[in-house]
C-alpha cells in the first residue's frame, strides 16, 4: 500500500504538477490542494476543477487560482480527496493520461475505481480528512508548516469532521488540529468565515426544500431540491451547503440524502453521524461511493424516482443499516 513517505518522493521528483479536485469541491478537497501548493513554491503547481470554488473558500483562504482543463504536459498529476473516477470530472482525459502519465491518488473514502488507475494510491479510511493526511505528506517532505499552509490544513480538517463534531474526529484529528493552530492558523477567523450565510434567498430555499423533507422506515431523511425550486428561490446548488447537516439534527434521524436535479439526472448527497449506518455502501448501491460517513453518487430519474421517502424499497439497501 501506497504511504505518505512514497508520495513525497514522488512530489519531490516531479518539476510540474497538476492537482485535481472532485466536483463541487468541498473544504477538504481545497484546503488539501492549496497546503501542497504553498509548500512546495519551487515546483510548477496546477490546480484543475471542472466546478468553480464557493466564495465563503475563497474568503477564508489564500487566493486559488483553478484551472478547467488538464495541462497534459505535467510531469505528475494528483488526484485529492476522490475515489471516483467520474467524480473528478475529468474521465476520459484521466484515462488517456494514465497509458504515459504517473496519478497518484490521496483519499480517505472507501475505495473506488480510482484505486485500479492510479500508479499510486494513498488511502487510510481512519483518517478524518484527505488534509490530515496531506500534513502527512508534508512532514515526510520534511518542510515546515507555515500560517497559509496551517490555514488551509485546518480547514479541511475542520470541515469534514463538522466543526469536531463528528464521530470520525479522533484523538489524532484534535492533536494535528492543535498543531496547526500553534503554526499560525486562525480558527476563530476560519469558523466565523464558514458559519452559513443566512441571507434571504438561502432561508427561502431552505424552507422550500424543508416543507417537503419526508424520513423512511431506515430512519433516513430525505430532501429533494429540483430545478424548478432553485429557480423559484433564485438560489443556486451551493446555498444548500450545511443543509445535509442540519438535517442530521431530526430527532430520530439515522442518516440524510439530498437529492439536486441535475441536467441528467439527479445528485445524492449522503450523511450519518451514527457509529453504525454506512452510507457508504449505500452509495454503492445506487452507483456512487463515499465512506462510512459521507458518500454520493450521481443517478437517472429511473433509479431515483423509487428512492424519494423510500430508499428501503431495494432490499439490498437494509444492509446499509447495520443495526
Amino acid at each position: 500500500m501506497t504511504s505518505a513517505k512514497s508520495v513525497a518522493g514522488s512530489l519531490r521528483s516531479a518539476n510540474s504538477i497538476v492537482l485535481i479536485l472532485h466536483q463541487n469541491p468541498d473544504g477538504d478537497a481545497i484546503g488539501s490542494a492549496l497546503a501542497l501548493k504553498l509548500s512546495l513554491p519551487d515546483k510548477t503547481i496546477r490546480i484543475a476543477c471542472v466546478d468553480s470554488i464557493a466564495g465563503v473558500f475563497t474568503e477564508a483562504l489564500e487566493p486559488l487560482v483553478v484551472e478547467l482543463t488538464l495541462a497534459s504536459s505535467a510531469d505528475l498529476f494528483v488526484i485529492l480527496d476522490c475515489p471516483d473516477l467520474k467524480r473528478t470530472g475529468f474521465a476520459s482525459p484521466l484515462a488517456r493520461l494514465a497509458k504515459r502519465k504517473k496519478i497518484i491518488v490521496i483519499d480517505h473514502h472507501q475505495k473506488g475505481d480510482l484505486a485500479t488507475l492510479a500508479n499510486e494510491y494513498y488511502h487510510d479510511s481512519d483518517a478524518s480528512s484527505t488534509c490530515e493526511m496531506v500534513a502527512n505528506v508534508i512532514d515526510e517532505l520534511r518542510l515546515p508548516i507555515n500560517s497559509p499552509v496551517a490555514t488551509a490544513l485546518l480547514l479541511g480538517v475542520h470541515t469534514d469532521t463538522g466543526g469536531f463534531q463528528h464521530s470520525n474526529t479522533t484523538s489524532n484529528t484534535l492533536k494535528l488540529a492543535a498543531r496547526l493552530v500553534r503554526c499560525g492558523a486562525d480558527y476563530q477567523k476560519l469558523r466565523s468565515t464558514l458559519e452559513p450565510q443566512r441571507d434571504l434567498k438561502k432561508m427561502r430555499l431552505w424552507g422550500e426544500v424543508l416543507g417537503s423533507v419526508s424520513i423512511n422506515s431506515l430512519g433516513i431523511a430525505v430532501a429533494r431540491v429540483s430545478k424548478a425550486t432553485l429557480a423559484k428561490t433564485s438560489a443556486t446548488e451551493k446555498d444548500l451547503a450545511g443543509l445535509a447537516k442540519y438535517l442530521c439534527s431530526i430527532e430520530g434521524t439515522k442518516a440524510t440524502l439530498v437529492l439536486v436535479e441535475t441536467d441528467t439526472g439527479w445528485r445524492g448527497s449522503l450523511r450519518t453521524q451514527s457509529r453504525t449506518f454506512n452510507v457508504g455502501r449505500l452509495a454503492k448501491l445506487l452507483g456512487g461511493n463515499g465512506g462510512r460517513k459521507v458518500a454520493g453518487f450521481l443517478a437517472t430519474d429511473a433509479v431515483i424516482s423509487g428512492t424519494i421517502g423510500g430508499v428501503d424499497r431495494l432490499s439490498a439497501v437494509k444492509k446499509a443499516k447495520g443495526e
